[in-house]
């Protein structure tokens, strides 16, 4: 199981059901990733487990927003 952390700060829905994510990962770097519903997360160069779970937070906040709206 990852012990990664990631904080996501802010997502921008782009076209063909890609959002711009930026996040903060192990609470040290701050980088902006690209999350397609139909691809997923862009590699990011993390580790197969650490991008599962940042995707999966990734997921969640993006829903939350949209039953937010």
């Amino acid at each position: 199981m990852s012990s990664i952390s990631v904080r996501v700060l802010g997502a921008v829905p782009k076209p063909e059901g890609c959002w711009e994510v930026e996040l903060v990962l192990a609470d040290v770097a701050h980088v902006r990733a690209r999350y397609c519903l139909h691809d997923g997360l862009e590699p990011l160069g993390l580790a197969h487990a650490d991008r599962t779970r940042v995707a999966a937070v990734v997921e969640a906040w993006i829903a939350e927003q949209m039953r937010s709206r």
